[in-house]
């Protein structure tokens, strides 16, 4: 190593910078498609037209992540160029629910709980299914998911960033259902 390599320098450090929002009703929230442009406006502190480029379908910086096979329910997620970055410089943009935590679990490649074909055809899949349903079961009387609102930016910006953004930005950008329904 040369002398210095180990001596961070600006910019060199990103950190991912997030809120989280619940409900004090304790139900299920979840990210409104037609509020990706306003979130991502907000949080990078990006001039309309710049926030506007970067969330509309077919950017290829933009991926919706729908909810429940809802098109006007989804999270998003948004990889900046240089250009729209914003003065927080921020390079990622998530918004996201916990709503997959219950069932999230990185084990031999699968990021989910899961199933082999060849056990469901041998009547070896049935536990497991079991064991799903009683996990929603206890989810819906037990668990609300959360939303959250994630950036990465320069470690020298995260101190900075995530901090005006208007209340009622989230009222209008959020969905909350009962989480008996959800």
């Amino acid at each position: 190593l040369t002398q210095g390599a180990c001596r961070p320098r600006e910019g060199d450090w990103w950190i991912d910078v997030s809120i989280e929002v619940n409900s004090v009703v304790e139900s299920c929230l979840a990210w409104r498609t037609d509020s990706h442009y306003h979130i991502t406006k907000a949080a990078c502190n990006l001039e309309e037209h710049v926030a506007q480029r970067i969330t509309i379908p077919g950017s290829g910086s933009y991926a919706r992540d729908l909810v429940s096979h809802m098109p006007a329910v989804s999270g998003c997620r948004i990889e900046t160029s240089s250009r729209s970055r914003g003065p927080f410089q921020v390079a990622y943009l998530q918004a996201y629910t916990t709503d997959k935590s219950l069932t999230y679990r990185h084990d031999s490649g699968h990021h989910a709980r899961f199933t082999t074909a060849l056990e469901a055809l041998t009547g070896k899949a049935s536990s497991f299914v079991d064991s799903l349903y009683d996990l929603y079961n206890n989810a819906a009387e037990t668990t609300s998911s959360l939303a959250r609102l994630e950036v990465r930016v320069p470690l020298a910006q995260a101190a900075l960033v995530l901090l005006d953004i208007n209340e009622d930005l989230f009222h209008h950008s959020l969905i909350s259902i009962p989480r008996e329904v959800w």
